[in-house]
């Protein structure tokens, strides 16, 4: 694989930064837009964000990267001594793979204007580390979040990228009325990305997100990265989930002028939940579904079934009713109890949800609890096993 010169694009209200690469021996594109606001803000004098967006496609196909344009030192350093080899112990198929630069980046180069970035989805871990820092007190100057960024690289859709930047449009209007509210800027930014890569987002998030905002080097030091997982959680395994390792891995792709800091591994998902229904945006804004459809909250997905569940045991349930429907829920409650009981004994979230039910002294019926307890007796390598023949599928 070779990649070239980015080539930026302006026109009447976005601007375009793109660069062609030859993979396979074929010339291609890859592009992210921006509001064109932001222009002059974006990274071209080197090539960082288009060097990890495509590591995944040259990876899988055991290519190495020749660089026709700069790339950081510090990443380049990272990414040939370290991520490259964590993510072929994380993901299956996925090849060692060299890149060779043209030259290296001191990121003298450009100014950096110093503003504080994270992504908002509208979920329980951009909430968090919203909560965690714009308005928990004794937030250091230089950390806290000025800008809000929204990425159309495969949360909206992976396989249908017609299909996805409609609902990534109807999301951005939806979540852009909190922004607002607070008055902190929300940069939309769209990518053909996903078109480029053809493979599952869900395993490939954090790579995909953070490419989007190396092109921003000029806007910000320092990026927030939210967790989907816990300290304890981290795992170097071939189970396929970059999320695993996010503590170790979400550093090294910073540069020398931006810090990606990964934000609230510390807690626990049903611990974030708790902190942020103190926060009342979050009973308007709170949007966790995985619906590629709709942009409410379906009430039936697993993330809206295991985020209602952890409500009902903090008795914060009623609260929510203006982003869920809780009347579903209810009606549903007893089978989402179930699911998340067998679920628990393959899949962290769910069990740290029965901990928490526990802990809490959940009052469970006793219909309930006579099922709860018939469903622990079913073994773990059950689950295990339909787990992998599902993967072999």
């Amino acid at each position: 694989m070779e990649i070239y010169k980015p080539n930026v694009t302006y026109l009447e209200d976005k601007v375009i930064i793109s660069a062609p690469f030859k993979h396979n021996n074929n010339m291609m594109e890859l592009w992210y837009s921006f509001d064109i606001k932001y222009s002059r803000f974006l990274t071209v004098e080197k090539i960082d964000g288009f060097v990890v967006g495509l590591l995944l496609l040259s990876m899988k196909n055991g290519e190495n990267i020749n660089l026709k344009w700069p790339i950081s030192e510090r990443l380049y350093y990272n990414l040939s001594n370290y991520y490259i080899g964590l993510l072929n112990m994380c993901i299956d198929g996925l090849k060692v793979i060299e890149i060779l630069p043209d030259k290296l980046d001191d990121g003298t180069s450009y100014p950096c204007f110093n503003y504080v970035g994270t992504g908002f989805s509208g979920g329980i871990d951009s909430f968090c580390t919203i909560y965690e820092h714009i308005f928990k007190e004794n937030v250091p100057k230089n950390y806290k979040i000025t800008h809000f960024t929204f990425n159309n690289v495969g949360s909206h859709g992976d396989l249908n990228s017609a299909k996805a930047k409609i609902l990534f449009e109807k999301r951005y209007i939806l979540l852009k009325q909190y922004a607002d509210e607070i008055n902190i800027d929300f940069l939309k930014i769209d990518s053909n990305l996903s078109d480029i890569l053809m493979m599952d987002f869900e395993i490939t998030h954090t790579i995909r997100n953070i490419s989007s905002i190396l092109l921003l080097q000029r806007l910000f030091s320092k990026y927030y990265y939210a967790s989907s997982t816990t300290y304890e959680d981290f795992k170097v395994s071939k189970e396929g989930n970059i999320s695993s390792v996010d503590s170790i891995s979400v550093n090294l792709l910073s540069t020398e002028t931006l810090e990606f800091i990964l934000s609230g591994p510390q807690y626990t998902r049903t611990k974030k939940t708790e902190l942020i229904t103190a926060y009342e945006p979050s009973k308007r804004y709170l949007n966790v579904c995985t619906d590629e459809v709709s942009t409410t909250n379906c009430s039936v997905c697993f993330k809206c079934r295991r985020t209602l569940l952890t409500l009902d045991i903090l008795g914060k349930l009623e609260e929510y009713e203006r982003v869920f429907d809780i009347k579903k829920y209810k009606i549903n409650r007893d089978k989402y109890i179930y699911r998340t009981i067998l679920k628990s004994k393959i899949d962290p979230f769910n069990k740290e949800i029965i901990e928490f039910a526990k802990e809490r002294e959940y009052p469970f019926s006793k219909k309930q609890k006579a099922v709860i307890n018939v469903l622990f007796l079913i073994p773990k390598f059950v689950f295990n096993s339909r787990k992998k023949y599902k993967k072999i599928e």
